[in-house]
């Protein structure tokens, strides 16, 4: 008699435990963070989450329709990338003119500086 974790065992819980109970934390977490359901409406996805889990979260996540708040926080979400895409091209900026000093006061090489600039680069 086998009394240890099987490997299917593992994969049920990694592959299908797992993820059906992240799916329906996150579903219960969106119905209260809505903005856009009324009161009843939210008890009334509640209920059919908590009564069905799997079947009511899927249903939930399928019939979720776009709201004004996702394209806020879309919109609010490019606006860190692309000011962390601005902070990164200055520090490289900053980096390959920091070389530049050091091959202007003879510490680099041409070809050093060359190399350095090259892979800041990439």
């Amino acid at each position: 008699m086998n009394d240890g974790v099987t490997l299917w065992g593992l994969i049920l819980l990694f592959f299908v435990f797992i993820p059906a109970a992240i799916l329906w934390f996150r579903t219960v977490v969106d119905i209260f963070d809505r903005r856009d359901l009324s009161g009843g409406q939210k008890v009334l996805w509640l209920l059919g989450v908590f009564v069905v889990p799997l079947l009511g979260a899927l249903l939930y996540i399928l019939t979720r329709p776009v709201t004004e708040q996702d394209r806020e926080r879309a919109a609010a979400f490019q606006q860190a990338a692309r000011q962390q895409q601005v902070a990164v091209g200055l520090s490289i900026a900053d980096e390959i003119e920091k070389l530049d000093g050091l091959r202007e006061k003879g510490l680099v090489t041409q070809e050093e500086f060359g190399r350095q600039r090259a892979a800041l680069l990439a």
